[in-house]
């Protein structure tokens, strides 16, 4: 299997790509040079912006009063320096009236979007493409998933050599099955002169359907996959690469489509948890556990997933990070007639008998610490009932971030993942808190 982008460009890099660019229908020939107008497809921060010179015309009396943009569709890009892949953009779009720019005679107009592909077929007749492959890799997966590489001993020397495809997990998606697995690709690099040599591990994660593969259910899967890693990381995590991987049934060759969508691209946050520290042992995370779980999960679960996630992938003050936690909670137990404070409380009494012990160690009594923490989100959001407020910032930090941690482990344990490793998990929590307060 192909890993690696035509392009040999990840989701993260920036850059641009000269075409020339046709709107496809059924009376283009995309042989025809003269229908193509020439311009730029800029890709830089996760963000896509068409500029075509000299080129299409908006029609704006199609605009009506509830269409706030003008839009084309199927939009092709034969590459400039390489006539044996294409860009194919499934929507751009102009705002009503946007400037048009001009250099000298020549003038441009930048169209948006949000999403495009880079394929190595020309997307006429897609009826006869089958896409039953989607090829993920992510930020973090070649440090912390089952290495690609393996240790082969010949005589005298070894050999690091790539591991073969091993299966992670099965999934059910509206009636389809879906096999996860891993492949990997060992990168070898000589030093100076020979003296040393250097090898660096690469992981993908590869979904396989029964049937066709959309472009936007691989879009979906990335994202989802890329929650499932942020929350078993508890920091922030990007896609690098997603291709689709397929055959063409008219001419039977392997086929590849590089999928580039708007997505935010989060810094690493040296401060998150991380998953070494926390639960494992080893490195088996129980993919085969988590992944059918996942797209299993219901509706409450998700909003609680969605405020947990707001607290690592970006930079919150304590207060925000306290409300969008109890968000959580209390949109997970939305369906039972219980106050918040309850809410905390059934959360923190569905942990784990030891794990509660070594919390009373340092919060007290469970139920009392869940009115603390009520008590504070009541304050921070409506200035009063300031009675059992933690005023000092740093203790209140040390609360809130212990609380993140147990929403973490929360979801992870209602997804099924058994965490052995309770050592782990004490030292963590007690490193929560400050030497000089205990």
């Amino acid at each position: 299997m192909q890993l690696f982008p035509l392009l040999n460009k990840t989701s993260l890099d920036n850059f641009s790509v000269n075409a020339g660019w046709m709107s496809l229908n059924s009376n283009v020939d995309v042989q025809d040079k003269k229908d193509y107008k020439f311009g730029t497809l800029k890709y830089m921060n996760g963000e896509s912006i068409l500029q075509i010179f000299q080129g299409w015309t908006v029609d704006y009396k199609k605009i009506m009063a509830s269409t706030p943009l003008f839009r084309k569709h199927n939009i092709l890009g034969c590459i400039a320096e390489d006539n044996t892949k294409y860009v194919y953009i499934p929507q751009i779009s102009i705002a009503p009236f946007a400037a048009q720019r001009s250099f000298a005679s020549v003038t441009y107009r930048s169209w948006n979007l949000t999403t495009f592909s880079v394929v190595d077929f020309i997307p006429d007749d897609l009826n006869y493409k089958m896409f039953n492959k989607v090829l993920l890799s992510f930020t973090f997966l070649d440090d912390w998933i089952n290495p690609a590489l393996r240790f082969e001993t010949e005589g005298m020397s070894t050999k690091v050599k790539s591991a073969s495809s091993r299966n992670l997990a099965y999934f059910t998606y509206h009636g389809q099955i879906f096999k996860v697995s891993l492949e990997g690709n060992v990168k070898k690099q000589e030093g100076q002169n020979d003296r040393y040599i250097k090898y660096q591990n690469k992981s993908w994660l590869v979904i396989e359907g029964e049937n066709n593969i959309s472009s936007a259910e691989a879009i979906m899967f990335a994202t989802e996959m890329k929650k499932i890693f942020s929350v078993v990381l508890a920091r922030s995590v990007n896609t690098i690469q997603l291709s689709k991987k397929g055959i063409d049934k008219k001419s039977h060759r392997n086929i590849t489509e590089d999928l580039y969508f708007l997505e935010n691209r989060f810094s690493e946050n040296q401060m998150s948890l991380f998953i070494y520290e926390m639960f494992q042992e080893s490195k088996d995370i129980q993919l085969n556990i988590l992944i059918p779980n996942w797209f299993n999960k219901g509706e409450n679960f998700e909003l609680l997933v969605s405020d947990y996630l707001l607290t690592i992938n970006y930079q919150e003050t304590v207060e925000n990070k306290l409300i969008n936690l109890t968000e959580g909670i209390e949109s997970y137990y939305r369906d039972q007639n219980k106050s918040l404070c309850e809410k905390i409380q059934l959360m923190l009494h569905s942990l784990p008998e030891n794990l509660q012990n070594v919390l009373k160690e340092k919060v007290g009594l469970l139920d009392n610490w869940a009115k603390t923490l009520k008590q504070n989100r009541v304050y921070i959001v409506h200035g009063n009932k300031k009675k059992f407020v933690i005023d000092n910032i740093e203790e209140l930090s040390e609360h809130v971030n212990l609380l993140q941690y147990l929403v973490q482990y929360f979801i992870l344990q209602q997804l099924g993942m058994k965490i052995r490793n309770t050592n782990i998990v004490k030292t963590n929590i007690n490193g929560f808190f400050s030497s000089e307060r205990i």
